[in-house]
């Protein structure tokens, strides 16, 4: 995936952890919390993620797609 792609939060480790903001750390916490309390239905949801940060989350804010 390009900077420019829309990334579904719903994508795997290795798709997220391929995005220029997303180190294999977040990757792998995105995935544990998905795997932990079910699908995420809300952008704001990923805020809760361990390691997502207000300033990265705005970042990646404009890529990220439900």
């Amino acid at each position: 995936l390009s900077l420019h792609d829309a990334l579904p939060i719903s994508a795997t480790f290795e798709q997220l952890a391929n995005h220029v903001y997303i180190s294999d750390e977040l990757a792998q916490a995105i995935v544990d919390y998905r795997n932990t309390t079910g699908k995420f239905y809300t952008l704001s949801e990923v805020r809760k993620v361990t390691g997502m940060y207000a300033n990265l989350f705005e970042k990646l804010k404009p890529y990220l797609r439900i």
